[in-house]
């Protein structure tokens, strides 16, 4: 399935594909599984999964009881490989604080301005906490039970995903809180709780200088080294410049991660 996934994004950059948003890069790659020969035999979008048993949620339903909210997860794509075999695969696509411009045979296309990539680098990680964790959940028809393998996919024209690892002190700043969060090529993640650097202590709650709040991940297997790979646009060819001023840079290369995860 990694093979296949890799294969439908090289053939996106092939065709000079620019997605707008995350929204369109999901449905692209869901239409690209569902219609293309891989042998899958179906593909959702946006699938639930819950805390609760089904028989439960149907209890309370007939009952006319209201459901927690926060009991309640969407997952990106489901395929479904075989009658017992099926794989989630969860999407980011980022962008970095600038916006960018890319003309390819596709048309003119824009990227908007994102950038906090600290934060999108530990929501990938949440990413696959959620897909290690998928059978402590409950889905239609036990669907979480024959979940073998999923995927967790990055996608982005950010290098600090790429390239950095968070540890570099700007002048007159202390170390970012964020140093273990990072997804930069060759790093290793290892099991267990991942926690925020904070005044030089390990803590498993952040909270951001907006006031924002986060958990400290904690994964139950090791990923790594990461290997990025160019989304290789024809007639671009900046994707592995590192000396490439990204202030002054209006195309910055793409790039991508496959990580494979398997259920706890």
């Amino acid at each position: 399935m990694k093979a296949i996934i890799k294969e439908i994004i090289n053939n996106f950059a092939e065709q000079g594909i620019v997605f707008s948003n995350e929204q369109d890069f999901q449905f692209e790659m869901a239409l690209a599984l569902k219609t293309g020969n891989y042998g899958i035999k179906n593909v959702k979008l946006e699938t639930i999964s819950l805390e609760e048993d089904w028989n439960e949620i149907e209890r309370k339903v007939l009952n006319r009881k209201k459901l927690n909210r926060q009991i309640k997860q969407y997952h990106d794509i489901l395929v479904e490989l075989s009658d017992d075999e099926y794989a989630l695969i969860e999407l980011k696509y980022k962008t970095p604080s600038k916006l960018c411009f890319y003309e390819t045979s596709q048309g003119k296309t824009i990227t908007f301005v994102q950038g906090d990539y600290n934060i999108g680098a530990y929501d990938f990680l949440e990413d696959i906490h959620r897909l290690e964790t998928i059978n402590n959940r409950y889905m239609s028809n036990d669907i979480q039970k024959k979940i073998k393998k999923s995927y967790a996919v990055f996608l982005t024209n950010d290098k600090n995903y790429r390239y950095n690892d968070f540890a570099k002190q700007r002048e007159g700043k202390v170390q970012s809180p964020w140093v273990n969060y990072s997804i930069c090529e060759g790093k290793i993640i290892k099991d267990g709780r991942i926690p925020f650097i904070i005044n030089n202590r390990e803590e498993t709650k952040y909270t951001t200088p907006k006031g924002k709040c986060f958990d400290s991940i904690s994964l139950k297997n090791k990923y790594g080294p990461f290997n990025w790979q160019n989304y290789e646009l024809p007639n671009y060819n900046n994707y592995e410049d590192k000396k490439v001023n990204r202030k002054s840079c209006t195309c910055p290369g793409f790039s991508y991660l496959i990580v494979e995860v398997k259920p706890i």
